[in-house]
């Protein structure tokens, strides 16, 4: 492998447990609990909020 491949191997492999270690909490984030708050609506919770 050149330098600039080993390169790019670290950096990808950085990426990918940089990414790994982020799933694990993922879906514990405060917002992604929008639908708890606004509920669903005509099956659309993103797109069918409240107006006005």
């Amino acid at each position: 492998m050149t330098q600039i491949e080993q390169s790019n191997f670290d950096l990808k492999e950085e990426i990918r447990a940089y990414w790994s270690a982020r799933s694990e909490d993922f879906d514990e984030s405060p917002s992604h609990r929008i639908e708890t708050v606004m509920g669903f609506r005509n099956g659309s919770p993103f797109y069918d909020k409240p107006q006005g």
